[in-house]
């Protein structure tokens, strides 16, 4: 449109507007005439006949933006004035309401005339201002993006001479190793440097091996922090080759694993742990199962199968009472209950094999919670050993009861020495005949207690016996009173697992220190084995044959004092009787508690009562250690316990205090009082227990011992863990049971040289203990016409307070020392007793057998049984026999009227 002068030329324009799909105006300076394209007017959203000189910039201006409007004006003020102009975007509002973005344009050109023409563009740029928009949204978002991210975006360059270059990494590097990306930018040799011990040639390998594969590349590194700090890293990239420059760009992503780095090496090490705890549970020599409150089995370990004889699989599939000849489903339940109650468990049972033998168990069981399950533990061992030790050992004590006998009463004088001269035994004659005690014999050489044998003679016979065997020889033995007797000695060679003793029996002596010296090899030998194995069998024999004495002197003070007027003195000295034969009768329960056939018996205690009355016993025991020193309040409130219990409490935490002091002059102070339970003082105690806030009781042991470090305190409660020497470490996981069973609370504070203070509270009682009051007389005295009760028991105390007590209530009343005696009776006349009071232990047939035996004489006789031991375990074993009820022994003779009353009064007298 241009001619070789440099204008434009006029006849061009106008075609060159028309044609132009931009919209083009041209204005005639020196005429003012306006030609403006199609596209000019359509882009402006007018008809272009409207579009004057003098209209056009107010045209543009009232529909531009708000914002734009000035700016608008200014740019078509100068254009209409002649002067040039840039590329100016503005917003206008079309007629049709909508807003478009227009960019307009205007410069200044000479025409072949001489005169000027402005030539102005405009151009709809609205959807390239959106794109472009849009885009740096983009670019702000990426860019958010990048900084929030935990890990760190990144791209690495290996150029063509295999140089690394990090064109881009985002801000997360700082956070994630501590360098700025910036440094790392600069210098990518540092990253490699940040590898804590890492293999640098093995990650440069796999570099290589993605570049040339283009396969996608993973790499974990433990990174060093210049903090000192060590993290892990996971480095995701995909690699992109550049043909035109030879080289490989990885685009990838960092981020920090060091958590899963650690829970894997937690999850190893909880699996390792698992697979050391299965390998020792599968091989201990006890059977141990797992099982859920429907009696299946969930786990079973080798030796269980082992012991039953069916596979693991056979086992997981039965029920836990297929395999158990004295279980039932009923009998499971009720110790399922049992258990969520106390929580353990002990006792016997019979094991039936997959070949129909059956084994003799020793059963523990334990409820415990685990992953959300309620699951009985359980532990049995195979004592079928034990069994049949117990039995070669009754009949090894039977045998060596007869030896006893035998040298007791042997005529002749019979001892034994060892190589020193050391009188290891001499017996009864011995003793008699010299007149010298067993001790002053045992504390004095042989050649001492014989007058013509010195030490070299000794020895010289001695070495003679040995080489012979046997050896008779003469000697005279010096008496108490001097007097010299000769003895006719034969003398023998023993040897005693290795040790060497001579063996001489003379004339008018008995064997009886040999044997009173091997009884107590040998009874010191069934010491151990029952400590070990039986102990708790002893303990509850002892209990039982206890309590029978206990019921003779309860019954006999209750008669006594009922046979007394009310006004006597006497009342008071037999009640103290009957309060001592109590407190017996509680320590007979305590040793029933040890041999696991003790009863939870629950009523209304005083502290202050119950360790004043333990405090003789406390301060026996901690004489030598401390001193005791009791700081009781006489008024506080009593707590729902058991009484024997609670003892065992005190006696373990003042127990556990004297050993914890080790210097002079320490002190044990024992405490009691009420006190108010609160949400602090609950979140402070080591055990709960579910004790409700409000009223309470607590009883404190404090020490001043060496204290405890935190570690220690964390692990006292813990079965088996003490800082004591072996065989210790029951006391406080027991103390922690009995508080458990109580609902009470126990708190323990300690300091390693401030000592220790445990507090046990229990919750207050409401209603205080029944005062004592005036014991009214015992039995009312009727006529002799009650009808006939039936006495069997072996002791005869027993049987004597029960005959006098039965009488005085007007029943004729006839005795039998055993079973067989009683049954004799019955046979004689089946139907002749009102009711029959059996006792549970006897000798020769025992009470089960005995009743089994009288329900097949008289089925609908009335049996009340007597027993030590608790009613459940002797109804238990009693199997489907019924009882017409049962009395605790020991009893007084109150309880025992009551129970004849409720018999009588229940049922129909018998015929």
């Amino acid at each position: 449109m241009m001619n070789p002068t440099g204008s434009i030329d006029a006849a061009l324009v106008t075609p060159a507007m028309a044609i132009s799909k931009t919209g083009m105006c041209s204005l005639d300076l020196t005429t003012g005439i306006l030609d403006c394209s199609a596209d000019y007017a359509r882009i402006l959203g007018v008809p272009g006949e409207t579009l004057r000189r003098d209209t056009l910039a107010d045209t543009v201006a009232r529909r531009s933006h708000p914002q734009d409007r000035a700016g608008v004006r200014e740019c078509l003020a100068r254009a209409m004035a002649g002067e040039p102009g840039g590329l100016y975007p503005a917003r206008i509002v079309l007629p049709d309401g909508n807003t478009r973005v227009l960019a307009f344009e205007h410069g200044i050109w000479p025409m072949p005339d001489g005169s000027k023409r402005l030539i102005g563009v405009v151009q709809d740029v609205t959807d390239r201002t959106s794109n472009d928009r849009s885009l740096a949204d983009q670019h702000r978002q990426l860019e958010h993006l990048m900084n929030a991210l935990p890990g760190v975006v990144f791209q690495l360059r290996r150029s063509a001479d295999g140089q690394f270059t990090l064109p881009f990494l985002s801000p997360g590097t700082y956070e994630l190793i501590g360098h700025p990306a910036s440094e790392l930018s600069r210098s990518p040799a540092r990253l490699l440097e940040t590898i804590a011990g890492g293999d640098i040639p093995a990650l440069l390998r796999s570099l290589a091996f993605s570049a040339e594969s283009l396969a996608p590349w993973e790499w974990e590194a433990e990174v060093l922090r210049p903090d000192g700090l060590t993290c892990w890293v996971r480095m995701n990239a995909v690699p992109v080759r550049d043909v035109q420059s030879s080289s490989i760009t990885w685009h990838g992503f960092g981020t920090d694993i060091t958590a899963a780095k650690e829970a894997e090496q937690a999850l190893r090490e909880s699996e390792r742990r698992l697979q050391f705890t299965q390998f020792a549970v599968d091989h201990v020599r006890d059977s141990v199962v797992f099982i859920n409150a429907d009696g299946d089995r969930l786990y079973v370990n080798d030796e269980g199968c082992r012991m039953s004889g069916y596979t693991r699989e056979e086992l997981l599939q039965s029920k836990i009472w297929s395999t158990f000849s004295s279980f039932t489903r009923e009998r499971y339940d009720e110790m399922w209950r049992y258990l969520k109650t106390c929580g353990t468990q002990t006792f016997e049972a019979a094991l039936v094999t997959k070949q129909g033998l059956v084994r003799p168990v020793d059963v523990s069981v334990t409820f415990i919670g685990f992953g959300g399950q309620e699951i009985v533990f359980a532990i049995a061992r195979d004592i079928s050993a034990r069994k049949a030790a117990e039995t070669a050992l009754r009949q090894s004590e039977e045998r060596l009861r007869l030896t006893q006998f035998a040298l007791d009463h042997a005529r002749d004088i019979v001892s034994i020495s060892d190589r020193q001269g050391d009188q290891l035994y001499v017996n009864n004659t011995f003793c008699r005949f010299t007149g010298f005690s067993r001790e002053e014999l045992g504390s004095v050489k042989l050649w001492e207690a014989f007058h013509s044998l010195n030490q070299q003679r000794f020895e010289a016979l001695w070495d003679d016996v040995k080489r012979c065997g046997t050896l008779t020889f003469e000697l005279e033995l010096r008496t108490r009173s001097g007097e010299e007797k000769p003895l006719e000695v034969i003398a023998t060679y023993l040897d005693f697992g290795g040790r060497e003793a001579i063996c001489t029996i003379s004339r008018d002596l008995t064997p009886r220190r040999a044997a009173e010296q091997e009884k107590a090899r040998m009874q010191q030998q069934l010491q151990e084995t029952q400590k070990l194995e039986s102990l708790g069998v002893l303990a509850g024999g002892i209990a039982h044959d206890f309590n029978n004495l206990l019921t003779g002197v309860l019954g006999n003070a209750s008669l006594a004092r009922d046979r007394l007027p009310s006004e006597s003195d006497l009342h008071g000295p037999l009640r103290q009787i009957e309060r001592a034969a109590t407190r017996a009768a509680e320590l007979c329960q305590q040793m029933l508690a040890y041999a696991g056939k003790g009863r939870f018996v629950v009523e209304p205690v005083n502290l202050s009562l119950l360790v004043e009355d333990t405090a003789k016993l406390l301060d026996l025991s901690v004489a030598r250690r401390a001193k005791l020193e009791l700081q009781l309040d006489p008024t506080v409130p009593p707590v729902l316990a058991d009484a024997t219990q609670l003892r065992q409490i005190v006696m373990n935490l003042v127990l556990n205090a004297a050993e914890a002091i080790n210097q002079p002059n320490g002190l044990i102070t024992v405490s009691t009082g009420p006190m108010q339970v609160d949400a602090p003082f609950l979140a402070e105690a080591r055990v709960t227990a579910e004790l409700p806030e409000g009223p309470g009781v607590y009883l404190e042991v404090k020490d001043t011992g060496a204290g405890m470090t935190r570690e220690t305190l964390e692990r006292i409660f813990e079965p088996f863990f003490t800082t004591k020497f072996t065989g210790r470490g029951l006391g406080l996981a027991a103390v922690v049971g009995i508080v458990r069973s109580h609902h009470g609370a126990l708190c323990v504070r300690s300091e390693p040289g401030h000592g220790t203070t445990f507090r046990l509270v229990l919750a207050a009682h409401d209603e205080a203990a029944p005062p004592a009051s005036h014991t009214p007389p015992i039995f009312p005295v009727k006529a002799h016409n009650q009808g006939r009760v039936l006495v069997v028991d072996d002791e005869e105390s027993v049987r004597s307070v029960s005959r006098q007590a039965l009488e005085r209530m007007g029943f004729t009343v006839d005795l039998a020392e055993d079973g067989e005696a009683a049954l004799a009776l019955l046979r004689r006349e089946p139907h002749a007793y009102s009711f029959i009071l059996l006792d549970y232990t006897m000798p020769g047939i025992d009470g089960a057998q005995t009743l089994r035996e009288i329900r097949g004489i008289t089925p609908d006789a009335r049996v009340v049984l007597m027993s030590g031991f608790p009613e459940q375990q002797a109804r238990e074993r009693l199997g489907e026999h019924v009882l017409s009820g049962f009395i605790q022994k020991p009893f007084d003779l109150t309880t025992l009227r009551r129970k004849v009353e409720e018999l009588v009064q229940g049922q129909p007298p018998a015929r």
